[in-house]
């Protein structure tokens, strides 16, 4: 969890195009998805203190940070957003889109994807 928001910390900004703080994140989601949320929860999160949110609490920080709420439970899906500076950009356009109308499908694909990768051999 603390990895994840770390991550999105460092690579999603605000509405206004500036970095996220504790605080912001906390306004925003409270304000904007009507679910109570304090920065020091947020801090904790971040920092690891604390490992688990609520599934209300999760559901608005991926709407804040524009991820799929699989982001937080699924390494796959994870590691395909957060490694997406890597990727193709139509690509990633493409799975970013899929992520917001989709994210079941997404998540499909991305198993599926990983489990073909897993047959390839080294080096390919």
């Amino acid at each position: 969890m603390s990895e994840r928001l770390k991550w999105c910390f460092a690579n999603r900004l605000d509405p206004d195009g500036e970095p996220w703080t504790d605080e912001a994140v906390a306004v925003w989601v409270t304000k904007h998805q009507g679910v109570p949320l304090s920065y020091s929860f947020v801090r904790a999160l971040r920092t690891g203190q604390k490992t688990n949110a609520s599934w209300p609490v999760l559901s608005a920080m991926s709407e804040a940070f524009g991820v799929p709420l699989q982001f937080w439970s699924s390494s796959v899906v994870a590691e395909a957003i957060m490694g997406g500076a890597e990727m193709d950009a139509d690509l990633a356009a493409e799975l970013s889109r899929l992520a917001r109308s989709n994210p079941a499908e997404l998540a499909a694909a991305l198993e599926l994807a990983s489990r073909l990768l897993g047959q390839l051999p080294p080096n390919v």
